[in-house]
């Protein structure tokens, strides 16, 4: 169950493409049987030939469900029948119910990704910061109908940067005109290790060599000479060398 948490955030107004998604997850890590979800309105869950294993999975996801359902737990207790716990219906409610809200679903999506920080993302790390950013943008996508969101997810990728942190990377991508969203990520990354914010693989398995910089936030000058420094050691690749 405790795994389960933390897992699955809480049902609140705007994430329930979050929530959906760490139900998926949750499935996968945690083996949870897909019998136990199938969408079926049809396929009656038949609790007399249940297996002890089944059953236990059945307890489990339904405790995950209601207390992750705080404010909406009317969508589920009719299927508490004789403490059977018909956690197969209970599910197809919750999904039945918020698709039906596709509208104001992608609206708090929007949100969502608008508001979306990488300190709010676990790890709070570049590349999985701009994943996040990725599959929220993707379920918007998938709901408008349209398929181009670089632009959208590079202004928010950039506004999400932990400060002052990563004002020198924001204003050399300003001063550069960089405005694609995977180039930026790319950049971000390299900058991140630079400056000891971040480790890569080599780093990560030697720890004793590895010693985060004490940071100083730098006068617009500085930001400007550090600008023209990286400018003229650019490669010709999208990635930079910040050493």
């Amino acid at each position: 169950m405790k795994e389960a948490l933390t897992i699955i955030p809480l049902l609140g107004d705007g994430n329930f493409d979050r929530w959906h998604r760490a139900v998926d997850d949750a499935r996968d890590l945690l083996g949870w049987p897909d019998e136990l979800f199938d969408l079926d309105d049809d396929a009656d869950y038949d609790f007399d030939t249940e297996s002890p294993e089944l059953e236990a999975h059945r307890k489990v996801i339904w405790q995950a469900l209601t207390k992750t359902l705080v404010n909406h737990e009317d969508l589920i207790m009719i299927y508490l029948r004789n403490k059977k716990r018909d956690v197969r219906s209970a599910y197809r409610a919750v999904l039945g119910e918020f698709n039906r809200q596709t509208p104001s679903n992608t609206t708090s999506m929007i949100n969502e990704l608008m508001n979306l920080k990488m300190e709010m993302v676990d790890p709070p790390l570049v590349r999985a910061f701009a994943a996040e950013l990725q599959k929220l943008a993707a379920s918007i996508l998938e709901q408008s109908g349209q398929t181009r969101a670089s632009v959208l997810l590079f202004t928010i990728f950039m506004k999400g940067l932990p400060m002052p942190e990563y004002k020198p990377f924001q204003t050399h991508c300003t001063l550069e005109k960089i405005e694609d969203f995977e180039d930026a990520v790319a950049i971000a990354r390299d900058f991140a290790i630079s400056e000891g914010l971040e480790t890569n693989r080599l780093q990560a398995n030697n720890p004793k060599n590895t010693k985060p910089k004490e940071y100083q936030v730098l006068s617009l000058e500085q930001q400007k000479e550090l600008t023209n420094i990286l400018r003229n050691r650019r490669p010709q690749g999208k990635s930079l060398c910040f050493n």
